[in-house]
Formats: structure tokens, sequence, C-alpha cells
């Protein structure tokens, strides 16, 4: 039936501008097998025949169209024939024009979740736009409509959101470059998200939905695929977030970098959404934090020495993640606790004789006790002993470990000295250079400086060299 402002055809409303008035369109095969016209022929977004799988023709063999005014259909005013014989027939189901057909009572075809609730003429409209995204290279422009794009967008759609978002993830990684994708969703998909080309608020909503979720996920380089509950599920943007959890932005920043949902720290600069359960861990993570006071009571530490373990790699610093208690630094209390446990793995616990403390071993070594839990945890000093029944590592005992290190040091000392007399009986005329150049020939890599110093000791120097240490002295 032709309304004012369209065609309803068995139940379904239709635009003009799907329609084709002016031309006959036909099948072949489908005359073939009975030469009677068919309503859905003049349906323009269908371009194949479900049944047969062949064009859907608007022109005579010669080019020229054919016309209404033509009373046969499977002849033309030159008397050709227009049918072809023999073509089995296909299932329709799974196409675009089968789709199509089942809506209006022609064929039966699998349900479409993302389509079944809208009218025929959107679902065109629809398929035809998300088919000229996929089908045509990224844009900032709307690119003209090709009869292919309306099952493009078909087949993107009717399987689900999940296969949606899978589509647009493989469209993003094979058009979009990578520095496009970091600039939101806007910059990545181009024309389609400008606000001429939406279509009802429904379809808007879900188009926006699903380009949000799959360009985070491809963002994030997510494994797994993503499911139907994935994008039913609501994210959260970064702002709300910081506002539900009391602190700033950059704490909210902060904690993702620490649990590697968002490591590329650009990406916040633009404006970031969290999946549920990306949020739920951040909630959870921030119930696990402890100020800086509660960490050196944990660790048994005097104020201000958890620096250099920062420094060194053993914990992590969480700045701008204030709004709970007082201000300043916040840890990881699993962190913490797990560093501790950690030094205390092989460390037996009793007392062993002329074994010192931490603090009197840190006294003597002239460093902070921060720096030289550090070096113990890096296992360039190894405690002996853990004192029972004292407070975290406060119960480390250490020999002395200044004497030892001097040791060392003269050891190491007397060596270089022995091999640069060896150097020195086999060539006796070097300098310092020389040295310096045969043991980095060696692999041992000394300074000039050093060697010259340990030439005036052995009085194997130049004369002046002798005069200025003599002088100095």
């Amino acid at each position: 039936m032709i309304q004012e402002d369209g065609i309803r055809l068995c139940g379904e409303f239709l635009r003009d501008k799907q329609f084709s008035i002016s031309k006959r369109r036909f099948c072949p095969a489908c005359l073939g097998e009975s030469a009677y016209h068919r309503l859905w022929w003049d349906i323009l977004a269908i371009t194949e025949c479900p049944f047969h799988r062949t064009r859907i023709e608007d022109s005579l063999p010669d080019g020229s169209p054919l016309m209404w005014w033509w009373p046969y259909f499977d002849h033309s005013p030159k008397g050709e024939y227009l049918g072809r014989k023999g073509i089995p027939r296909k299932d329709p189901g799974g196409t675009f024009a089968g789709y199509v057909l089942s809506r209006l009572g022609i064929c039966n075809s699998p349900p479409a979740p993302l389509l079944d609730d809208m009218s025929l003429q959107e679902v065109i409209d629809t398929c035809d736009m998300l088919g000229r995204l996929l089908g045509s290279p990224r844009s900032a422009r709307h690119p003209p409509s090709l009869e292919s794009h309306p099952e493009i967008g078909f087949e993107a759609l009717f399987r689900g959101p999940a296969h949606l978002m899978r589509k647009l993830r493989m469209w993003l990684t094979r058009e979009v470059p990578e520095e496009c994708r970091r600039r939101g969703h806007v910059v990545a998909f181009g024309w389609i998200t400008d606000n001429r080309f939406t279509l009802s608020p429904r379809m808007s909503s879900l188009f926006n939905k699903a380009m949000k979720k799959a360009l985070a996920a491809e963002n994030r380089t997510v494994p797994r695929e993503l499911s139907d509950a994935d994008f039913y599920s609501d994210d959260i943007g970064i702002e709300a977030l910081a506002q539900e959890l009391g602190i700033v932005r950059r704490g909210v920043a902060a904690i993702a970098d620490r649990l590697g949902i968002l490591p590329e720290r650009e990406w916040y600069r633009a404006r970031v959404h969290f999946n549920h359960d990306e949020a739920t861990r951040i909630r959870k993570f921030l119930d696990d934090v402890i100020t800086t006071q509660e960490a050196d009571r944990i660790l048994g530490l005097p104020p201000g020495q958890l620096g250099p373990l920062v420094k060194a790699g053993f914990l992590d610093r969480l700045a701008n993640v204030t709004g709970r208690g007082m201000r300043g630094s916040r840890y990881a209390r699993s962190q913490v606790e797990g560093f501790l446990e950690n030094m205390f793995g092989n460390i037996p616990e009793g007392e062993v004789k002329q074994a010192i403390s931490l603090i009197v071993c840190a006294r003597r070594m002239r460093m902070e006790p921060g720096g030289l839990v550090a070096m113990a945890a890096a296992g360039e000093l190894a405690p002996v002993c853990r004192k029972p029944g004292s407070v975290g590592l406060m119960g480390l005992r250490f020999l002395e470990p200044a004497l030892a290190l001097q040791r060392r040091r003269r050891d190491t000392s007397q060596a270089l000295r022995d091999r640069i007399k060896e150097l020195a009986l086999a060539k006796p005329m070097g300098g310092p250079r020389t040295y310096s150049k045969l043991l980095a020939e060696e692999d041992e890599l000394v300074s000039t400086p050093t060697i010259r110093k340990h030439l005036i000791r052995m009085g194997l120097g130049r004369q002046e060299d002798r005069v200025k240490a003599a002088a100095s002295t």
C-alpha cells in the first residue's frame, strides 16, 4: 500500500527511497520457476536473491531499463527470455535479504536480537550505515553507499553484541593507526560518530556503546574474546570512579597503572572508561592501601626509611591517593607484607654471638636503615639471624659489615697491585694509561686515576707524581 510518507508492505513500513518505483526489478532464477512479480524484488537494499544467490536485475540484456508498462514478466519487449531455469534453491537464513523477507512473512530466518525490535526501514538504514563503516577505509567524511554494504552491516549485527564488537575490533586493527585509537572513539571511528548520521536514540546508544567497548578492548589488547555480558555490563568513567572513591583522577590512574589495566600513561589524557571487572579490581585495591605510617609499623622501620626500598623497586609508592585518612603517599598492604615475608624467608630465628642490630650496623656503615634493608633485600649484605620477639625488620642481626667491606676492598686492591706489578715486570716503561689499556684488554676496567694511585704507592709512578704525593702528605 502506497502512503504519503512511504510504502506499507506486509505490515512493515518502508520509505519511498528504499523502494524501486520507476523501474521493475526481477530475479531470473525466480522467473525460471514461475513467471510472476515478487514485491520484495523492489526493495532496493536487496541486491541478491536469498533463495538462489543470483543478482536482482533492473535492466534488460541490452542494458535498457525494464519499465512498468510492459505487461509480461518473463519476456522482454524484444522477445528475450528473462528467466533462468535449473538453479537450485538454497536456505535463505543468515543473509540480509533472508532476514528482510522473514520480517515480511515470506520465509524463516534465525532471530537477530539487536534488530528484531526495530522497524524494517530502520533495520535497512542501520545495516547500510554500519556496512559503510566496516566496508570502507577510515574516513572523516561519509563514504558512498555500495550494494554490498547492507549485507556487511547485517553480518556484523545479526549474531549479537559480542560479534558486533569483534567486527569493530577487526576494523580498528586493519584501518586505524594506533595513535588515532589512543585519542578516543570519535577520532578512531570518524564520520559515524557525527550526530547527523545517528538513527534512533536506541541505535545511537547501541553503536556508541559497542564502539567504545571495542576501542577499549583493542587499546588494552584484551586477549580473550568479548562476550555479550561484556557488552551489557555498565562501564564507569575515570572521573566518576574517582569521585566515588573520594580520590583525585590521577590517583585512579596510578592504581590502574599498578594493576596493569591501562599501562599507557598517554591514554589517561583522553576519556577513560573501566568495565565492571576493572572497576571492582580498583575498588578492592584501594581497600588494601595503607599510609606511610602504617607501612612503617608493619616493617618495624623508623619514619622516613621507605624511600630506598621504593628506589630499589621493592615497594611501589602511590601518590594522589589521599582521599581517605591523612595526607601523604600510600602503599599496598599486600606488597608490604609480602616484602617482609620474603625478607624473613631464609633467615633463621635466634641469636648469634658478635651480631649487631640493624640500627647499629647502619650507623657503622654511615647509611640509613632503609638503605641497609635495600642492600640486604638485593643480596648485597646477608643478615645472620632474626631476634625472637622483635617487631618487623628491627629484629635483623648482622655481622660487622663495615669490616667485611673494608677487608673485601683491601683484598681487591692487593690483587690489582699484584697484577700491575706483573705488567710492570713485563713492560717496565708503561705509565698509568698504558696499564689502563692492558687491563682493559683483559676485561678488567679500572680507571686511570686508580692505577696512578697504586703506581705511586708501589714506587712505579712518574717522578712528578711521586713528588706531588709526598707534598700532599
